[in-house]
């Protein structure tokens, strides 16, 4: 696999290209399937916090409202991990 990046500049215009091993292919994956996971997290909340505040509904944060979080956020995990 290789990466090519054009990098326009106004007196000339170069491609750079970089060959990819496995190692660093895996690490993008890696990566990108961390910022999903970071990105539907904070969507998720930020969608919570809204939705109690503009309700005016309060949620008492106690040990069982644990539970659901967690598994929302296994749920968040698991479904930006299956391919599109």
């Amino acid at each position: 696999m290789i990466v090519e990046a054009r990098v326009a500049n106004p007196q000339e215009m170069f491609v750079v290209r970089l060959p990819l091993n496995g190692i660093f292919r895996q690490g993008v994956l890696v990566g990108r399937l961390l910022s999903s996971v970071i990105e539907g997290v904070l969507i998720a909340v930020v969608v919570a916090v809204g939705m109690t505040s503009s309700l005016g509904v309060g949620i008492p944060l106690q040990v069982l409202g644990l539970l659901p979080a967690v598994l929302t956020i296994i749920d968040i995990i698991i479904l930006s991990a299956l391919p599109c």
